[in-house]
């Protein structure tokens, strides 16, 4: 196993002419950490990992991996290992072939080099496919393949750049949980770029979500979903209501009021009194009968059901409520017919549940 390493990025700023594509960027991967780069396109995440890996280089700042810096070493001196979201697989070699390739670089004996290659094989499942060539392999294997190419080489810190993009919906799920288990199993500190949200929030220890090169939040795929710094994050992680309104302290936290909600007391104090947002997410919605008993702990609101969308699990609803749109989540239960298009509907918030934003 390969001792853990911490990754470092400080005060790094990368433009191409007058376009900035990283401001001021500093973050930390701990030691054996999986951490994730999220964002939209664009927002410079495969950049900053280019920038790890050696491939590009900033203007300003400083990269150090291990207490080392390596702003300026060469990628094939930064011992790293990088997967590719094409996998980069020569077509005319064997899979036991590709997975020596980066071996037979560094000029080890023949004997370890086929050693290692057996042993990252069968690490990632593929011990019997070493005589294949990759266009004889699946998607999924492939993708196992460039895995093992790279661990092969025992590298310092694993580096994924959406290795998963060229994978159909149901691959992409076994995948990603085979990638955190090797992983796991490695103990090595893993730096992941994507820009699908529920990918991030399902395999990672820590995510970093990134929009025009500028670090909006790092946290817990708990802590982004729960207590979203921003309106960019409550709107980018996952689905959220946004309620615009104004805000005043009170002895017990803060009293929110909008004429749609009226008044609502909430347990966090405001950061200034004023125009704010607040943020409810689908599932922290219910909805109820016109004529139902209403729960007395929810703030509860008037509305029609204007879409339905099945999704298996859940049925989201959008509800016109006065002026707003709202988005509420409901368990799908086999038998209950729920609320159709056109239905009047009560709306609960949960003022437990409520995030508030700024203006």
């Amino acid at each position: 196993m390969q001792t853990k390493v911490r990754v470092e990025i400080e005060n790094v700023s990368l433009s191409y002419g007058r376009v900035e594509v990283l401001r001021e960027v500093s973050l930390t991967a701990e030691p054996g950490e999986f951490f994730a780069l999220l964002g939209p396109s664009g927002s410079g995440k495969s950049t900053l990992l280019r920038l790890v890996a050696g491939f590009t280089q900033a203007q300003s700042g400083r990269v150090l991996i291990g207490g080392e810096d390596v702003t300026r070493v060469p990628p094939w001196k930064r011992n790293l290992g990088m997967v590719f979201q094409n996998y980069s697989l020569w077509p005319h070699m064997t899979v036991a072939e590709n997975v020596a390739f980066g071996l037979e670089e560094r000029r080890l004996p023949r004997d370890v080099i086929r050693d290692k290659v057996t042993a990252a094989l069968g690490l990632v499942g593929l011990a019997e496919f070493g005589g294949r060539r990759p266009n004889q392999l699946s998607g999924g294997q492939q993708q196992r393949v460039a895995l093992a190419r790279t661990i092969a080489i025992e590298p310092k810190v694993l580096l994924l750049d959406e290795p998963l993009s060229n994978l159909d919906a149901k691959l992409r799920v076994h995948m990603r949980g085979e990638i955190l288990a090797l992983q796991r199993k490695l103990g090595i500190t893993t730096i992941f770029v994507t820009h699908d949200q529920e990918e991030a929030l399902s395999i990672s220890d820590r995510v970093a979500v990134l929009e025009a090169g500028v670090i909006q939040q790092v946290g817990t795929p708990m802590e982004l979903f729960d207590r979203p710094a921003n309106r960019f994050i409550a709107n980018f992680v996952g689905t959220v209501n946004l309620l615009a309104g104004t805000v005043e302290p009170a002895p017990q936290g803060a009293v929110f009021e909008s004429p749609l909600t009226g008044r609502i007391t909430l347990a966090a104090p405001p950061a200034r009194a004023g125009a704010v947002q607040i943020a409810v997410r689908p599932h922290a919605l219910a909805l109820a009968a016109p004529g139902a008993a209403p729960d007395p702990a929810r703030i509860w609101v008037d509305g029609i059901v204007a879409e339905r969308e099945f999704l298996g699990e859940f049925v989201r609803y959008r509800i016109r409520a006065g002026d707003a749109d709202l988005i509420a989540d409901q368990p799908h239960l086999a038998g209950e017919p729920g609320f159709a298009p056109g239905n009047a509907v009560k709306v609960g918030i949960n003022p437990a549940q409520v995030k508030m934003l700024g203006a």
